[in-house]
């Protein structure tokens, strides 16, 4: 958590443990009645902080969409 790039949901975690960055992102994910989570948190940080993004935004802008698949498959090997 002290690194900036991880999120808790456990009602018992400790503010001070998040990045300065992310502390406030942690004080709303602790005073939310409901939390939801993409697919991307689950996926190996490779592809869900880079390919998965970059996937989506060149589907968005017009790229073939079984190349788009084919580069996800891809980032799961590396």
């Amino acid at each position: 958590m002290a690194q900036g790039v991880y999120l808790a949901p456990h009602l018992t975690t400790d503010l001070r443990a998040y990045s300065e960055a992310y502390r406030p992102l942690g004080e709303i994910l602790l005073q939310s009645t409901v939390v939801r989570f993409d697919g991307s948190d689950v996926m190996p940080t490779q592809v869900g902080l880079s390919a998965f993004p970059q996937g989506v935004v060149d589907y968005l802008i017009g790229a073939d969409l079984e190349a788009v698949l084919a580069e996800l498959d891809s980032a799961f090997g590396e």
